[in-house]
């Protein structure tokens, strides 16, 4: 079938090589895009409980310096993990280029800069540097466009493996220069958030140090001797009085035994 294609695409450079198939960038695409969309309910999670946990803390006990550290760590991480957790989201809509775009940018490239390597647009270059895998005997992007739109749609059914092939190749071009646009997205957010997870975890560690600045002991209350009462409003403390005695009332005479 790939004889068959080669020898009768236009423009192929070398039709005795058999082209190379396999879906490389498509399983790296889906598993890149799986660790993309692990890291938005990660930043998701940890903005939550950046949330939570501010609001379990009891700051009654420290004093204006620890609250204000405590309101300031919790600023830095929370923005950290909502940047995070948007640009993350971004990578995940970065749109899909299509061959055409692919031509039109070969296009503006200039003979010169195809001859020396150096283009202007880093996509081109980067397909053009792996032209074995995903251009096959095609000598460029323009190349596989002008051979599909060469084909007779009335002898369709003549060529269609012809078809199917340069389908494939174009499913198989696009697919690539999307692996890599999210990849570059990727890590480029990991180069930025370097210094940012460091910032995260100084953040984290400045709200725990927080909690040593604590307002001062206010003087203990007096102890209990056993005789104070306590009152619930601002009175002196009384004690308790012994009660008077009460006198014998009982007049009645004493008992005797009976003899005299």
């Amino acid at each position: 079938m790939y004889y068959i294609c080669l020898m009768t695409a236009p423009e192929a450079s070398e039709p005795g090589i058999p082209a190379l198939v396999g879906g490389h960038y498509g399983a790296a695409l889906d598993n890149l895009r799986s660790t993309v969309k692990w890291l938005v309910a990660s930043s998701g999670a940890v903005a939550t409980v950046i949330v939570g946990g501010a609001q379990l803390v009891d700051y009654s006990d420290r004093g204006w310096l620890g609250t204000s550290l405590s309101a300031i760590a919790v600023a830095i991480a929370l923005s950290l993990a909502l940047y995070l957790l948007l640009a993350a989201a971004r990578i995940l809509t970065i749109p899909r280029k299509t061959v055409t775009e692919l031509a039109n940018a070969e296009t503006l490239e200039s003979d010169t800069a195809i001859q020396t390597g150096t283009f202007k647009d880093p996509g081109v270059e980067w397909i053009l540097a792996r032209r074995d895998y995903l251009l096959g005997t095609y000598s460029n992007v323009r190349a596989i466009v002008a051979a599909y739109g060469a084909i007779d749609a009335a002898n369709i059914g003549e060529n269609r493996d012809v078809v199917r092939d340069i389908e494939r190749r174009i499913a198989r071009i696009e697919e690539a220069i999307h692996y890599r646009d999210v990849s570059q997205a990727y890590d480029d957010l990991l180069a930025k958030f370097k210094w940012g997870a460091r910032i995260f975890v100084g953040a984290v560690a400045l709200f725990s140090i927080a909690g040593l600045f604590q307002t001062k002991l206010n003087d203990q209350p007096p102890k209990d001797d056993g005789h104070a009462i306590c009152c619930p409003y601002d009175c002196a403390p009384t004690t308790t009085a012994p009660s008077p005695a009460v006198p014998d009332t009982d007049q009645s005479p004493p008992v005797t035994n009976g003899r005299g």
